[in-house]
């Protein structure tokens, strides 16, 4: 996939079909930046906000989804 539309329009659905589906928008063409400069703000949020989404796909109960 790449560029927002195919982004969103993937997500949208996902959700449609009762996916399960977090969409964050990086701006500045995230893909590959974590890679070469893990330090900045950027990467580091977007490392957690995907370690965290993770982590809530894989702990969640079937009586509870997110």
């Amino acid at each position: 996939m790449g560029g927002c539309d195919e982004d969103v329009a993937y997500a949208t659905r996902l959700w449609a079909a009762s996916g399960q589906a977090e969409l964050h928008l990086w701006t500045g063409g995230f893909h590959g930046i974590s890679a070469l400069f893990p330090h900045i703000r950027v990467s580091a949020a977007a490392r957690r906000t995907q370690a965290d989404w993770l982590a809530r796909v894989l702990n969640a109960s079937p009586e509870h989804k997110d």
